[in-house]
């Protein structure tokens, strides 16, 4: 029998690195000459922190002598959040608002070029600001902008780095208000510089005018999308696809199986075209699952095992938690996705639609008291349940030139976890299987989409 099929209380998680890196990206160049996207995490600054008074992912600093307040405004570029800050003495110094340093910050590539860029009104002496941490844990200011115009009128303006320094883990940035005076900002942007593109630079423009004082012009090739390595759209007949009895007695002459899943617990139903994880209870199921699902505990991953650089896509909706006599509920309960599962013991994974609304990625290593190992947290961030509503889903898994491994998750388009494993608890795992894990929550999936990355 299985130990994934036990569970006494809450798994106790080693934590060796925790990144709550709600404003990070990774934009990685294997193939320099596909596209690369604006990743940044609550770049139009519309989810506040648990006082409603910050953007997260976002913190307010400065230094120097100056007298400064700040607020939330109403009156934004998009949606219904703007930051405001308002110098009213000066002397030195400066006040802006940075992405956050928790973790690495923004995960970067050393020696290429990223361009930021947001919208903003200014009254007073404003400019980009970055800044650089290294692999020593040291953050530092690195370059800023010129100088930005002063405008009254919502107005885009975008700044392109020098080649990010060596030993740099991490950047942060934001825009500086360096005088008296006011600085409103709103909907932040971050992308990679693609080498072999010409661009030219953009200074400012208007969301007032039709007109603007510089253009962009980019010539590259369009991007294509990466080889599919695997898909699953679940047009099967309803009814049982595979269960754990499958799995757990491969002889049997009754058992279902299904060409690219094997349950090592709980049981995969199709229905009405969709994956379905059936009704949770912690019964074992017999040969067809008609006396029960056990699927409190799901645990379902591809018979293939060898993934390795993947973008994994997939709708899925959260149909409710329930709990056991055997599963009581957790903050962890939820549905997670496996990366690289090389054994019950040896495996990444990205979670979302947790009951504590977090999101979270994971290593696990062997030896230890869950299950026969150690989780180390990665990376965690806020992602919201939202009970029978389809979301997409999609994670990111990719092998860095340092030999580090990047992860990143995102929930409807938007970032909402990003890790970096330089060997954490162990070698970084370099292939596996893939799959959907599920605890204490009955949930469909669909579009299961596996392509190439990066």
């Amino acid at each position: 029998m299985s130990s994934t099929r036990r569970r006494a209380g809450i798994v106790v998680a080693v934590v060796a690195t925790v990144a709550l890196i709600v404003g990070s990206i990774a934009l990685l160049w294997s193939h320099p000459r596909r596209a690369v996207a604006d990743l940044l995490f609550n770049a139009d600054l519309e989810i506040l922190d648990a006082n409603g008074s910050n953007p997260a992912g976002w913190w307010r600093a400065g230094y120097g002598r100056n007298t400064a307040t700040w607020w939330i405004s109403s009156a934004a570029h998009s949606g219904r959040v703007a930051q405001g800050l308002r110098i009213t003495r000066f002397t030195t110094g400066d006040r802006k608002l940075l992405t956050s340093w928790t973790g690495n910050g923004i995960s970067v590539v050393p020696g290429r070029q990223y361009r930021l860029s947001a919208w903003y009104t200014t009254t007073g002496t404003s400019e980009f600001v970055v800044y650089t941490k290294n692999s020593k844990g040291v953050w530092a200011f690195w370059t800023g902008s010129p100088t930005l115009a002063k405008v009254a009128a919502w107005t885009q303006t975008t700044f392109t780095t020098a080649a990010v320094p060596a030993d740099t883990v991490g950047i942060s940035f934001g825009v500086a208000l360096r005088s008296t005076g006011t600085l409103v900002t709103d909907d932040y942007a971050i992308t990679g510089v693609l080498p072999n593109t010409t661009t030219s630079s953009i200074t400012a423009s208007s969301s007032s005018s039709s007109t603007s004082s510089s253009s962009s012009t980019t010539t590259t090739a369009p991007p294509s999308p990466n080889p599919v390595q695997f898909s699953e759209q679940f047009t099967h007949p309803d009814g049982l696809m595979t269960n754990e009895y499958a799995f757990w007695n491969p002889t049997a002459a009754d058992r279902i199986e299904d060409p690219n899943w094997e349950m090592t617990s709980g049981s995969l139903f199709a229905s009405g075209g969709l994956g379905w994880s059936g009704v949770p209870d912690n019964r074992e199921p017999d040969a067809t699952s008609s006396n029960g699902t056990d699927s409190a505990i799901f645990r379902m991953i591809t018979r293939r095992t060898d993934f390795a650089g993947v973008s994994v896509s997939l709708r899925l909706r959260h149909e409710g938690f329930v709990a056991t006599s055997t599963t009581p509920a957790v903050a962890w309960d939820g549905v997670h996705l496996f990366l690289r599962y090389v054994s019950e013991e040896s495996l990444y994974y990205a979670s979302i639609d947790r009951r504590d609304n977090t999101t979270q990625i994971k290593k696990k290593v062997p030896g230890g008291p869950s299950n026969g190992g150690t989780y180390y947290t990665l990376a965690s961030g806020r992602f919201a349940v939202l009970p029978g509503v389809w979301q997409d889903v999609r994670v990111t898994i990719a092998d860095r030139e340092d030999g580090s491994v990047a992860i990143q998750l995102f929930g409807n388009g938007l970032l909402v976890a990003n890790a970096v494993d330089t060997g954490v608890g162990g070698p970084a795992l370099r292939r596996g299987r893939l799959g959907v894990r599920g605890d204490n929550s009955q949930f469909s999936i669909d579009d299961f989409l596996v392509r190439t990355f990066p």
